[in-house]
């Protein structure tokens, strides 16, 4: 994947220059978006982000583990959320975060657009796969939008739904 995606209103950018620049600026903008409203329905590793050492944490974890993509307004450079890609063979599995002050307004559809309109554009992954939790109905408007669809993972826990995306050319 690229380090930069643009779409009409946002730039999703590969996280780890920008926090390699400014460790700690970036782990207190993290701070502001993983904050308890905004990550109730995420995975456990994603919640109780509450200091900057967490925060520190969270990032090198995700680093480490994934591509880490921050989400911001094209305009004024505000970080509206987060996106994050772990690529397993020729399947991804895709999650993201949007601040909860941007809620509402389409960003999360339109991150995750940008997203699979990349995945689509490049061979080596046919499947993109996403986690929700069963009752958050935006999240999963935001799936069915981007062309997910409800399918079975394999992965099994009463409270998430397991969604996912064919990259046929």
């Amino acid at each position: 994947m690229d380090k930069e995606y643009i779409s009409s209103r946002l730039v999703l950018a590969l996280a780890k220059p920008q926090y390699d620049e400014e460790p700690d600026k970036f782990a207190q903008k993290i701070l502001q978006v993983l904050e308890p409203t905004t990550c109730g329905a995420l995975p456990q590793s994603w919640q109780n982000i509450k200091t900057l050492s967490d925060a520190h944490h969270w990032v090198r974890t995700q680093l480490n583990d994934a591509q880490l993509f921050t989400v911001t307004h094209c305009h004024n450079g505000a970080l509206l959320g987060l996106a994050v890609v772990h690529e397993q063979g020729d399947e991804a599995y895709v999650g993201y975060v949007i601040a909860k002050q941007y809620w509402g307004w389409g960003f999360g559809s339109e991150a995750l657009k940008a997203l699979v309109a990349q995945y689509k554009e490049q061979n080596s992954i046919t499947t993109l796969w996403a986690g929700v939790e069963k009752d958050n109905i935006s999240s999963i408007k935001v799936l069915r939008k981007s062309g997910f669809s409800l399918a079975d993972s394999g992965h099994y826990d009463s409270n998430t739904l397991h969604y996912r995306l064919l990259l046929s050319n």
